[in-house]
């Protein structure tokens, strides 16, 4: 008999950690009983430490094995030791599983990740005192977070990988590779912290997600504006309820993937533009406040794309392969439309500026301004949508010359430092995210609000989009484009 399948029979005769615990603190389960895999975990918790967990099994004896095993190794663990516990602790005491078993030992890891997640979304308070040096890192699962969390660790600090779990349970099985947040992003972000020697945790914020970015996002829509989620997910999400839960686990600050740079001064923390003009991200932060920046870091800031990526070849070579994300995390391959079946939609007219009817649209909600694709319009020049008009369930379209606008007023304004740099001051503005910086004069007409003014007319100016003002490099801050 090998070293191996005697291993697996001392767990067979004598299994430890049996059983179920009477009122636990946190439950889990990973795999299916139909793949003979499945592994339901209970444990009971005081404040970090696991005290005591047990498992049921239900499959072959690969999957029994694995599941005793693993709860000798998270008994009596804090949570973030337990966290870095994986598929290949497994592997390392029984050997490589026949690829017809792997699923066992995957089971087994998952379930005792789900159990640590399970129990960080029931607290609210602190489970670990405030550590300098210790950095929560955001791991998306791509290239750019996890050479962030590399750098760090070439530097000494202390690393805790946190990944966002926002889908629903019907949507898990749904990986799409242009997006992030995916459950395909979290088993790669894992296998990055074990490459790291980090622990890795997988934070619920399903519902939180729904509410501030969804809901939010639907709402934009159904009043004909064309929303920017992402801006609102830095804001609400990944430096708000993910920042807040690094607080539990005594992280100093956080850290993210996203190409900007950070100073402190002293009037305050500022933000620049990264050092690659290419794929510079400042524009998603400027939602941001002082009680967030003071708290995050950009390792990418001084690098180019090129650099990580040489890098990231080296050190993750499994992350080759893996596409940018570029599409929104929650729509899929379908796009937004699908999500806004629950409403009642209603057909409505197309018009041109001189209210002459052109035809039919299938309502205001699946249009934006500028768009051109799917009017179903036969004109001699190209049309565009230039205006939507909820009130009247009328879209509005013109020639391309029609969609320069010389300047829009902004609501729900923030600025980094705080305030607005004069009542009235030049900037450079973009209009939506990867848009050309154009000169304007910003003039300020209440707190959170201001009149912006182009220099030069600017193309498909859209209600909802984020205006983002900079001078040279400098991140003044922003508002939302409201008419």
């Amino acid at each position: 008999m090998d070293i191996r399948t005697d291993k697996i029979n001392q767990h067979l005769k004598n299994p430890q950690n049996i059983g179920w615990i009477d009122k636990p603190d946190a439950v889990s389960e990973a795999g299916s009983a139909g793949c003979r895999n499945l592994v339901k975990l209970s444990a009971a918790v005081k404040g970090n430490q696991i005290e005591e967990i047990r498992f049921k099994a239900l499959g072959c004896s690969w999957t029994i094995a694995a599941a005793s095993y693993i709860t000798t190794l998270a008994k009596g663990k804090s949570l973030l030791d337990a966290a870095k516990i994986g598929e290949e602790d497994i592997y390392g005491y029984f050997g490589d599983f026949p690829d017809d078993k792997k699923n066992a030992a995957s089971s087994a890891a998952e379930a005792l990740a789900r159990l640590i997640t399970a129990y960080m979304s029931r607290h609210q308070n602190n489970l670990y005192p405030l550590k300098p040096g210790r950095i929560a890192v955001a791991m998306s699962g791509g290239i750019d977070s996890s050479m962030a969390a590399w750098l760090l660790k070439k530097e000494g600090f202390e690393l805790i990988g946190l990944t966002m779990n926002i889908f629903a349970p019907e949507e898990k099985g749904q990986d799409n590779d242009k997006t992030c947040c995916s459950p395909k992003d979290i088993r790669l972000a894992k296998k990055v912290c074990a490459r790291l020697g980090i622990p890795h945790l997988v934070i619920d914020l399903e519902n939180e997600f729904k509410e501030n970015i969804i809901q939010d996002f639907l709402d934009e829509y159904l009043q004909g504006r064309t929303p920017n989620p992402c801006v609102e997910c830095n804001r609400f999400i990944k430096f708000g309820h993910l920042l807040k839960k690094a607080d539990m686990l005594g992280a100093s600050s956080m850290a993210s993937g996203h190409y900007c740079r950070s100073e402190k001064t002293g009037e305050g923390v500022i933000i620049k533009k990264g050092k690659d003009d290419t794929k510079d991200q400042s524009y998603m932060l400027w939602r941001l406040g002082q009680h967030q920046l003071e708290r995050i870091k950009f390792p990418l800031g001084p690098y180019h794309k090129s650099e990580i990526k040489k890098m990231g070849q080296k050190y993750f070579p499994f992350l080759a392969q893996r596409p940018e994300s570029q599409d929104i995390c929650f729509m899929g391959e379908e796009g937004y439309h699908h999500l806004l079946s629950g409403f009642t939609i209603r057909p409505g007219k197309i018009i041109n500026g001189r209210g002459q009817v052109l035809g039919t649209h299938k309502g205001f909600p699946y249009y934006t301004i500028g768009q051109r694709r799917g009017l179903g319009l036969s004109w001699p020049r190209p049309l565009y949508v230039k205006e939507i008009i909820p009130s009247k369930n009328v879209i509005v379209v013109g020639e391309k010359e029609e969609l320069l606008k010389k300047g829009f007023k902004s609501e729900d304004m923030n600025f980094i430092a705080g305030k607005a740099p004069a009542s009235s001051f030049k900037a450079l503005v973009m209009i939506r995210y990867k848009s050309e910086p154009a000169e304007a004069l910003i003039t300020m007409s209440g707190k959170n609000s201001a009149y912006c003014n182009f220099k030069k007319p600017q193309m498909a100016i859209t209600p909802g989009q984020s205006a983002v003002f900079y001078q040279k490099d400098l991140l003044l801050g922003g508002g939302v484009i409201s008419k």
